[in-house]
């Protein structure tokens, strides 16, 4: 049996979600870890997608310090919502993610 599409869009739907929740964590996790969270509205906005990984990437140090039951943490998934709604910025939400921890990691 062929599996419908909605089924199969929702399953890569959840797994994009799912990376971005691990890539988003893992890199708040390093930054508070250094102390460089505080630097991230520092960091050199290349794309607007840029402004919506720093966004993410704050809302995930709060919901850290927080508690994974905070605000933050259920607002950093509505913040998913809406990301994955837009399938071009969905498309390269993982990509800027990356790029703002390698830049808030260069700055000194």
């Amino acid at each position: 049996m062929i599996p419908s599409t909605s089924t199969a869009l929702e399953t890569s739907s959840l797994q994009l979600r799912e990376a971005w929740a691990k890539e988003v964590y893992a890199v708040a996790e390093a930054l508070r870890r250094n102390g460089r969270h505080r630097r991230l509205r520092d960091v050199t906005i290349v794309l607007p997608i840029d402004h919506s990984a720093i966004e993410a990437i704050e809302l995930a140090c709060v919901a850290i310090s927080e508690g994974e039951l905070s605000d933050s943490a259920s607002e950093l998934e509505r913040f998913f919502d809406q990301i994955a709604a837009d399938q071009l910025a969905a498309d390269r939400f993982l990509a800027s993610v990356r790029g703002v921890a390698r830049r808030v990691g260069s700055l000194k």
